[in-house]
């Protein structure tokens, strides 16, 4: 007997009910359990949430959050650890600091000095060895202190709006105020000077001073140029080099390409393939269609899909605004101030456009009507020597010099493209994927469709059970939440 299964998912629990349906999909009542004359095939699945403190607002925490942070704080230390090694093997190499094991502890522990000293003495070398000669072992005590703090370097693509992120900012910002011409390592000798006791590290969120990793690299070539007139032979740009790629060389934040499937997940169509990246304009194009070719209206009495000229309509619309909300769409296609979209709802009031494009066709930039008279290839071009330059791989001037030279255009304000940011997260296709579906979803077919007529096949209508929503089958769910109800969900379904 044909039946349809009902469901109602929460976040701790899941509601069912089996309902018959006769030859015309009308509901006639109850689906029976076979085993049981008078049981009803209705139910529900009670099970702990995937967080702790569950609609609780900012104090829901996943339950691995206590793991994460101790292994990020393992991993750091570790690090921290392995980079003061490699220095101390390159220091003794060179004869800047004792080799024996004994003398080396006594040497970084300053035993040479009283216990009131010793705070302050490493500041109050980096000072002299920017006005006078100072021994080689004096040399290595100041890079082993600044390899001990090295200075913020931020890993960020986009700068992060949090009021932890501001607070970082101004704190920068009131060091470079106060520093001047001074280094980071006389700044704080004078303070030291003054009080002994003015604490240095910021502790429990309170952030008052924060040094750039580029502040103590600074005052690092400043000691060596001077020091270099003392010892030209020892002290040379090579040496310069490999103690600045240990102090300072952070891991980069790229992910290489096998990388990339494992952290960010793999293709749900192509077996192998990486998933798109939303930093891509073709990601974004597949997005922007795919809401399109979802939306609904009801305008004369009945549900319809967008008429052409509406549909292309938006699209153009959408292909250089960031997002447009429904009032808006209504206001665009001419429709009335009530007519219905299927995806208009309470936590949904707008549908998201081009992000990149919407930030290169801003009055500021290239303008909507300069934009949209460019071809795709032009396009892509540009957005990749964008790329280039937000990635630092090339400088702003080089920058604008190609986009003149290749493409004969020139943002109307300089700094504009400083302001520009890749949009963050990925797709569940592959690039490979989105280029035999984009061509049916311009024909307006829904994603859904598009998968069938691109050739591809539609693993789950061939299942007789649902499959464990783990990455191996396709699934990459960051959320514990719906990680948690799907694996409930797969039990109720297959029971």
């Amino acid at each position: 007997m044909r039946y349809t299964l009902g469901l109602d998912m929460g976040p701790t629990s899941i509601g069912w009910a089996a309902i018959k349906m006769d030859e015309s999909g009308n509901p006639i009542g109850f689906l029976r359990f076979s085993n049981l004359d008078d049981g009803f095939a209705i139910g529900s699945r009670i099970f702990p949430a995937g967080i702790d403190n569950i609609n609780q607002g900012q104090k829901e925490v996943p339950k691995n959050k206590k793991r994460r942070e101790k292994r990020s704080v393992r991993r750091r230390l570790r690090r921290s650890r392995t980079r003061r090694k490699r220095l101390i093997k390159l220091l003794q190499e060179q004869e800047f600091i004792p080799t024996k094991e004994f003398e080396l502890k006594g040497f970084l522990e300053d035993e040479h000095l009283p216990k009131k000293e010793k705070s302050n003495y490493p500041y109050k070398l980096r000072v002299k060895a920017l006005e006078q000669k100072i021994e080689l072992s004096e040399l290595g005590r100041i890079l082993l202190h600044i390899n001990k703090r090295r200075g913020f370097k931020s890993n960020r693509k986009q700068e992060a709006k949090d009021s932890e992120a501001g607070k970082i900012k101004e704190a920068i910002s009131c060091l470079k105020a106060e520093l001047g011409s001074k280094t980071v390592g006389q700044f704080w000798a004078e303070k030291l000077d003054k009080n002994p006791l003015d604490p240095i590290r910021n502790r429990y969120g309170n952030y008052t001073w924060i040094a750039q990793r580029d502040d103590y690299k600074t005052e690092l070539n400043l000691i060596w140029k001077k020091q270099s007139l003392f010892y030209p032979r020892v002290l040379t740009d090579t040496l310069l080099s490999r103690v600045e790629s240990i102090l300072f060389d952070q891991i980069p934040f790229e992910l290489s390409n096998t990388k990339k499937r494992d952290v960010i997940g793999r293709c749900s169509l192509i077996s192998g393939q990486s998933r798109a990246e939303m930093n891509s304009r073709l990601s974004q194009q597949f997005r922007l269609l795919q809401k399109v070719n979802d939306l609904r209206v009801n305008t004369d009495g009945d549900e319809r899909s967008l008429e052409k000229e509406e549909r292309e309509k938006l699209i153009t619309e959408l292909s250089v605004s960031r997002e447009r909300s429904f009032t808006q769409i209504r206001k665009l296609l001419g429709w009335s101030n009530d007519t219905w979209i299927n995806l208009e709802y309470e936590a949904n009031k707008k549908i998201k456009g081009n992000e990149i494009d919407s930030k290169l066709a801003g009055t500021k930039v290239f303008t909507k009507k300069i934009w949209l008279a460019q071809s795709e290839e032009t396009k892509d071009g540009i957005w990749k020597l964008i790329q280039e330059y937000i990635n630092n791989r090339i400088g702003k001037i080089e920058l604008l010099a190609e986009i003149k030279n290749t493409y004969g255009l020139e943002p109307k304000e300089l700094d504009s493209i400083d302001k520009i940011n890749e949009p963050v997260g990925t797709l569940n296709f592959s690039e490979r994927a989105i280029k035999r579906l984009l061509p049916y979803m311009y024909e307006g077919f829904d994603l859904y469709t598009a998968i069938g007529k691109a050739g591809f096949i539609k693993k789950w209508s061939s299942k007789k059970t649902l499959l464990l929503p783990t990455k191996s089958n396709g699934f990459d769910i960051r959320n514990p939440v719906v990680s948690t109800v799907l694996f409930q969900l797969r039990k109720v379904v297959n029971a």
